[in-house]
This record gives structure tokens, C-alpha cells and sequence, in this order.
């Protein structure tokens, strides 16, 4: 694990200076050791995070034996030691070679781009092929490792960080911001910055580095991997299949303890992370560390689960209590962290554990992905059942539904939220249920079930004026159904492709890695990930029940009653901590400077939080993006190009 940063023919940064300052902003990422290195003014830097091979051969930037070629690499290939007896048999590197880089580089340099297939793991790559002038910008399947990158015809520049970009000022970008304002994060390839992309997960980008005359040219994307609904469906009876899973996830978190560090586990009390401990505990050699957050208030904490399940377990369990000195050391930080607006309110907790956890180790495995392959979510049951109701009436009724609460006093939802929650018992323990039904209401007018499903878990919406002469139209996005699939297996599909790689997988690099943290994410193997769409969707998703085979699994290592309960989700209690930062909120947000700037509409901003402070509860979320926003245009005013 490290953080990576390179370029090509920007004269600028070619000194010294530059290119420590350059370092520094990824020294976060690999704390250990770093090195920059000069191919021909195609400049390399490295920052190292120490967990394989921890001697001096497997420092980066790396060249190969033969000299042919360079790579810089963050992240981990969990099966490089299968894909080493490879190299052996055609002689290609000798037996005391435990690097995962070594293997990575040696791997694409004798059997090309197409060996990516073979690779498990998590990653962002550039690899360049000195003997052709073939450069390779490369991303894992899921989008796990970040790889922030822009190509002109003249030079390119790549980072892990996108505050590496701010060497030079730069124009907003405007559908990107649109769409961090709906759903509180970019979407692939989308960044803060006009001409600045993230790399798309599954895909590559090749392009060649022409040094005669200073050019880049044929840069073409290439999809190597898509998370494709399978139409294959297994036949095994449950029990069969649960056999199955058990056999694919103990062979993949044995591959993903393997390291010359300590592995550890977050530990929530969930299923997803309960299962991936209870697994980690049987496989490894020795006692695992857990780790566990929680917070005063005791409607959000879940820490008690946690200790109860570790116990049973008998790791080595420690829990830290978020007390609301711990939210003020770290409430504008998160744009430091994030390095572009990016407003997931459980980026508060993920920050806090991801810092306690960094004092004892320096690997952790997560629950990542549980929930999108094996259908954990409350939304895939609810839009199922809601859709089917809602579906009976036209489009143009549902939209005058949709206008005439839009037209009424604020209070209105919070009114019928109370009714719905009061009177329906699934309800009552429903943190933010008037927000949530908000959403609902807003998105009516959704045209088929996998847009209600995503305008439902978005923030503004679609049809905002926030953005000040942004005039241009929402990204006219479209929501795809497989016909042969159901609405809760479409749904799901939809959250792989969006949002678990520009939400989830965003929130926990970014907050794990500030603190030199590396979080592995066992649910996040492809072939995990095939197997589980092999499933029939009642294996799932029964009578309104989630992840039917995860906690038949799970109950073979645990009782039932210590994680059977509902899911509560990383949930903070952002009220309160909105309530108790106001005084510096109010300064973040002074009316003055944002009409000065010119970027945000200073009247729906004094709207959204006058709304808040007189007791609205549907809208802290909305509130969250504009600071969130609003502190990282306070701190990059300096870079932008207007």
C-alpha cells in the first residue's frame, strides 16, 4: 500500500522542490519511505506503506529485471503467490522473491495487459513498457484504490491524491458538482476539476509517451472487467450453497491476512463485519485485534454488539466512545482527507475508528460490499414493494402529489413522517425516518424502480438552483433494467457500478489511508462476487429478509441473538454534532463571502440553514453537502479558474 504520483512534460514541477512538495501530499498514503525517480523527464514519485516484503527489494518506483520496463503501484495482489509459480516454471524471477510489485511487474511485462484477469486484489497502476513507449494507467475491479489522472496531447499527470492537481489553477467542473450535490460524492470519472477524471473501476487506460517531441498520444480506455448481472443460476439447494460460500470466503480472507504486518478487523457488530472476523479468527495463526467505535448517544451506538461478538470470539477487542471533542478536532479535516468535496456524514466515524485503529496496526479487514452482493440494504425490499403500489398510477398524478407537498409549509413531512412512524411499528426505531420519507415523496415522479431507488437515497435532487450561473442541466443519467432480473437484483447492480465505488469504497481508503491505515475488503474479491450473482435471489432477499445466506453462514459461527436485530447502518448522529458546531458553521457559511464567490446561491444556502436551526429534521443531509462544499471552496478559492 502506498500512495503514487507521475508525470510527463510539465517543465514547472521538474525541480526539486516540486517534486518533495509533490511527496508530501501523498506521504499520508505510505508513510514508511519514499523515492522519485527520472525515466526521460517522465517523472515517478513513491511513498511507501511497508506490509509485503518489507526489505529494500521491494521498493518502488520499480524496474523490471530485463530493464524493459517501470511500475508504481498502490495496493495489494492477494494471489501473487500462485501467480509466482507461474514465473518460476518459465524462469523469470528465482524463488526468494516474496514482492507482490516484483511479480505484478514482471507478470505484464512477459504476458501483457492480459494477465490482469488473473489478478486478485486491490489496485491502481502505472506501468510503463520503456522498450515501446506503452504507458498503462490501471484500476482494480471495484474501484477500490484511487487513480486520479488528466492527458492532453502534450503531457499527463497521475496521482492517488487529487490535491496533487493544485499546481496550477483550474475551472470547476459543473455536472460533476451537480452530481456531488444529489448524492454527496462524485461519480466516475467525474472529479471537482474540469479535465481531471478518476479512473473508471475494471477499466485501463493506454497511451503512448512519445520523448522525441514532448507528445502523448492515442489515449484509449479499455474495459477488462464489468460487474455484470449473471443469467446463470445455480441450482444448489441453500445448504449446498452456504457450504460453497463458507469454502470461497475462508480461502479468500486466508490470502487477505497474508502479510509481514499484523492484520486486524473493524468490527461493527453487523453481519457483514461479524462474518469477516469470525472467518479472520478461525484462519489466522494468531489472536485477532477488532476494533470498534461508538458514540454517546446511545440511539446511534452499536458498540455493545460489537464488545459482545469479540468476546465470543475471544479476540483482542478495543472500542473507542466518540465524545463531541473528538467530532470537533476532526469537522474541517475532512476536506484535507477527502481532498474534494465529499459529504457521507458516516465519513465522521470511518475517520475516528480508522485513527483509533492506526495506533495498534497497520492492516484491517472491513465488511465492504456485503451489502451490495448479498442484498443488505432496506431499499432493495421497500422499493420492490413500494414500486408496485406506486407503479398503478400515471406519471403526471404522482408528479402533482410530488408538487403540491413541494408547494406546502416544510413542516408537512415532518407532520406525515410522525403519522407513518407512530403508527407503523418497522418504523418507530428508523433514525432520520423524516428525511427518508422526504426523498420518497420527492421522487414520485421516478420513471422506473432503480431511479426511485437512487433519487430516494439522493440529496437535492434533480431539479435544484444552489449553484449560482450553473445553469446547465442535471446529467440527463439513465437507469437501465434487465427484464429477466428483479427490481431488487437490478437495484443491486446499479449500487455496484455507483454507489459502493464513489461512495463506500471512497469513505474508507480516504479516511483509512490518512492515517497510513490499509483496509482490505474480502467481500470485494471477483470471484466472491461471481459466485454471489450466481445466486437465486431468494437466497438473498426472502419475505422482506436480507442476506438470507450471509447469516445462515454467519449462525454456524455465532448464536443467532448476538447479531440478529435490525440494521442500523454507520450512522452518526449528525444533528447533534451540527447543532453543537453552529457557531463555526455560521462562519463557513457567511452569506458576504459566498455571494463574493459567485459559485452558490447565498439565498437557498441561508434557506437550508435557517431551515435547520428552527427544528427541521429532513434536512441536515443537505446541510452537510453545502459545508462540506463550502469548506473546500473556502480553503481552494486560490486555485480556481473562473
Amino acid at each position: 500500500m502506498c500512495g503514487i504520483t507521475g508525470f510527463f512534460n510539465i517543465p514547472s514541477l521538474e525541480n526539486k522542490e516540486e517534486l518533495i512538495n509533490l511527496s508530501e501530499i501523498i506521504s499520508n498514503r505510505g508513510p514508511d519511505e519514499k523515492k522519485f525517480v527520472n525515466v526521460n523527464n517522465l517523472f515517478l514519485i513513491f511513498t511507501r506503506l511497508s506490509i509485503i516484503d518489507l526489505s529494500i527489494n521491494a521498493m518502488q518506483p520499480m524496474k523490471s529485471n530485463s530493464g524493459k520496463s517501470i511500475i508504481v503501484f498502490n495496493g495489494e495482489i492477494y494471489n501473487y503467490l500462485d501467480i509466482k509459480q507461474k514465473l518460476l516454471k518459465l524462469n523469470i524471477i528465482e524463488k526468494d522473491c516474496f514482492s507482490d510489485t516484483r511479480i505484478l511487474l514482471e507478470s505484464l511485462e512477459y504476458f501483457g495487459i492480459d494477465i490482469l484477469s488473473e489478478f486478485r486484489g486491490m489496485f491502481s497502476i502505472f506501468y510503463f513498457n520503456i522498450e515501446n513507449n506503452d504507458a498503462f494507467l490501471i484500476n482494480d475491479r471495484f474501484g477500490e484504490k484511487p487513480l486520479y489522472f488528466s492527458i492532453t496531447n502534450k503531457n499527463f499527470f497521475f496521482s492517488s491524491d487529487i490535491r496533487s492537481f493544485n499546481f496550477e489553477k483550474r475551472k470547476l467542473n459543473k455536472s460533476g458538482i451537480k452530481s456531488f450535490f444529489a448524492n454527496n460524492c462524485f461519480s466516475y470519472p467525474d472529479t471537482v476539476w474540469e479535465n481531471v477524471s478518476r479512473i473508471s473501476p475494471g477499466s485501463y487506460i493506454k497511451f503512448k509517451i512519445n520523448f522525441e517531441n514532448n507528445t502523448v498520444t492515442n489515449p484509449k480506455s479499455y474495459n477488462y472487467w464489468e460487474p455484470n448481472s449473471y443469467n446463470i443460476i445455480s441450482k444448489d439447494s441453500l445448504e449446498e450453497a452456504t457450504n460453497k460460500l463458507d469454502f470461497i470466503l475462508c480461502d479468500v480472507i486466508e490470502k487477505q491476512i497474508n502479510a509481514d504486518v499484523e492484520v486486524g478487523s473493524f468490527l461493527s457488530g453487523g453481519v457483514d463485519s461479524s462474518l469477516i472476523t469470525s472467518i479472520a479468527q478461525k484462519v489466522s495463526n494468531n489472536k485477532l485485534s477488532t476494533f470498534s467505535i461508538g458514540f454517546e448517544n446511545h440511539e446511534f451506538d452499536e458498540s455493545v454488539y460489537a464488545e459482545k461478538i469479540a468476546n465470543y470470539l475471544k479476540t483482542n477487542h478495543k472500542t473507542k466512545i466518540c465524545t463531541k471533542n473528538d467530532i470537533n478536532k476532526i469537522f474541517e479535516t475532512v476536506i484535507d482527507i477527502y481532498g474534494e468535496p465529499y459529504s457521507d456524514s458516516s465519513q465522521l466515524p470511518t475517520i475516528l475508528l480508522s485513527s483509533f485503529a492506526s495506533e495498534s496496526l497497520k492492516v484491517v479487514l472491513t465488511g465492504d460490499g456485503g451489502d451490495e452482493l448479498f442484498g443488505g440494504y432496506e431499499r432493495y425490499s421497500f422499493v420492490s414493494n413500494v414500486w408496485k403500489y406506486i407503479n398503478f398510477f400515471p406519471p403526471f398524478l404522482r408528479n402533482k402529489l410530488k408538487v403540491l407537498f413541494e408547494l406546502s409549509s416544510p413542516y408537512s413531512y415532518s407532520f406525515f413522517s410522525f403519522l407513518l412512524k407512530s403508527s407503523i411499528p418497522k418504523y418507530k426505531k428508523t433514525n432520520y425516518f423524516s428525511s427518508k420519507f422526504r426523498n420518497l415523496i420527492i421522487s414520485l415522479d421516478a420513471k422506473n424502480p432503480v431511479e426511485l431507488a437512487e433519487r430516494i437515497s439522493s440529496h437535492f435532487g434533480r431539479d435544484f438552483e444552489l449553484l449560482k450561473n450553473y445553469k446547465t442541466n442535471f446529467s440527463n443519467q439513465k437507469f437501465f433494467l434487465n427484464k429477466n432480473k428483479s427490481i431488487a437484483e437490478n437495484i443491486m447492480l446499479y449500487d455496484m457500478r455507483n454507489y459502493l465505488p464513489n461512495d463506500l469504497l471512497v469513505k474508507t481508503d480516504r479516511a483509512s489511508m490518512r492515517f497510513g491505515l490499509e483496509a482490505r475488503m474480502p467481500f470485494l474479491d471477483h470471484h466472491l462476487y461471481e459466485f454471489s450473482k450466481s445466486l437465486p435471489i431468494d437466497y438473498k432477499i426472502h419475505k422482506n429478509k436480507s442476506k438470507i445466506i450471509l447469516k445462515k453462514l454467519l449462525s454456524r459461527y455465532l448464536p443467532t441473538n448476538l447479531y440478529e436485530r435490525p440494521k442500523q447502518g454507520f450512522l452518526v448522529p449528525l444533528n447533534e454534532v451540527l447543532n453543537d458546531q453552529m457557531v463555526k458553521i455560521q462562519t463557513i457559511l457567511n452569506s458576504e463571502l459566498i455571494k463574493e464567490q459567485g459559485i452558490l446561491n447565498h439565498k437557498i444556502v441561508e434557506k437550508e440553514l435557517s431551515q435547520f436551526k428552527s427544528g427541521n429534521s429532513f434536512n441536515q443531509y443537505n446541510l452537510w453537502d453545502i459545508i462540506n462544499f463550502q469548506m473546500w471552496i473556502n480553503k481552494n478559492i486560490d486555485n480556481i479558474a473562473f
